[in-house]
């Protein structure tokens, strides 16, 4: 059995709210390529998305985004010291949408998605 090694972070998005989630967007600073979504997390569930960060020079930041029912974008910075040498795991737990559409969430880096979540 062959292993192959993770070159790309990958984002798991995991939602803890009482709704559905949509159109949950990953991106990097100054990012060239076409964002990263995730169309729909049902509540209790768990997505990922991946993003290409190889190329880049320096260290980035890393963004979740979404847009409100209003159709106000509301961003957050993830991680804000991504290299392109990162290729590990990372974990959003999404537990709160609040009144403003905002979402509450905590992040795991280095996540190792083997454990139970």
């Amino acid at each position: 059995m062959f292993v192959i090694p993770q070159v790309l972070p990958t984002i798991f998005v995991v939602n803890k709210t009482d709704q559905d989630l949509e159109n949950i967007f990953i991106t990097l600073e100054e990012y060239k390529s076409k964002d990263p979504m995730i169309k729909k997390i049902k509540c209790g569930d768990t997505k990922t998305a991946s993003i290409y960060n190889r190329g880049y020079a320096g260290t980035k930041a890393l963004y979740l985004y979404h847009y409100d029912k209003n159709n106000v974008k509301h961003q957050y910075i993830i991680y804000d010291q991504i290299t392109a040498g990162y290729c590990n795991n990372i974990r959003v737990l999404i537990t709160n949408v609040d009144e403003t559409g905002s979402l509450h969430f905590s992040v795991t880096l280095d996540y190792d998605n083997t454990k139970t979540h």
